[in-house]
């Protein structure tokens, strides 16, 4: 594993983490071969359900189906970076199927943003601000709460773009960005990524990462970051 995909992946981890210390009865277990987080109130959190194949998948595949068997948990997903083509075989074979793919990016900081930029106001926001432009529940994290490592921020007046950033050990993971419809093509979401990168090298992160969907990679390669490879999420279909 290369030095900034095992950075993205510790990373991805401890956002996991987060988001169970979040919400009540969650957690995140952790083994050689498996980080699994459970989230088994509601099947709203089901989008929280997710596991990453970390070691031997044979072992892996069955500590997840433990897990979430234990925990009740019907549907969750099953991430494998696509270098490891042994456990997306292992996964083929149980039946599981590929049912998305988001790219792994990593940049390095600070990173350089575009010259020129939305004109829109930037600026620390809620949480509930943070869910409504993601168009989730408002109760799905309860106990979110920003702190020191954990920031929110948001664009926009009223907010109509938001995006969560996580530090982990020197590197600012991204995640929950969003921007509504009736805003989109606009370059918010493109600021707010530039603005969160200069934050978080301003706070002494050397790096970033994120996973990023089909449509949205073009945002992050302008604000710097490049491509790590791909993760699959495998699950019963």
């Amino acid at each position: 594993m290369s030095e900034p995909l095992a950075r993205t992946v510790a990373s991805l981890v401890a956002s996991w983490e987060r988001y169970a210390t979040w919400s009540p009865g969650a957690r995140l277990l952790r083994d050689a071969d498996a980080a699994i987080g459970v989230f088994p109130h509601g099947a709203d959190r089901d989008v929280f359900n997710n596991a990453l194949v970390l070691g031997d998948p044979q072992r892996a595949l069955h500590r997840i189906r433990q897990a979430y068997g234990e925990a009740g948990v019907d549907h969750y997903a099953v991430w494998v970076h696509e270098s490891r083509r042994d456990a997306g075989a292992v996964l083929e074979a149980a039946g599981l199927q590929v049912v998305e793919r988001t790219l792994a990016m990593a940049a390095q900081l600070p990173a350089a943003g575009p010259a020129r930029l939305a004109s829109v106001p930037i600026a620390a926001a809620s949480p509930a601000t943070l869910l409504a432009v993601n168009s989730l529940p408002a109760d799905l994290l309860p106990d979110m709460r920003p702190d020191g490592a954990a920031r929110i921020l948001a664009a926009g007046e009223p907010p109509v773009a938001g995006l969560l950033a996580l530090d982990h050990a020197g590197d600012c993971t991204l995640a929950f960005v969003a921007t509504l419809p009736s805003a989109r093509r606009r370059g918010l979401a493109t600021a707010l990524t530039v603005r969160a990168l200069a934050d978080a090298a301003a706070r002494g992160c050397t790096t970033a990462s994120l996973q990023a969907t089909l449509e949205a990679e073009g945002v992050y390669r302008a604000a710097g970051f490049v491509g790590i490879g791909r993760f699959r999420e495998y699950a019963i279909r």
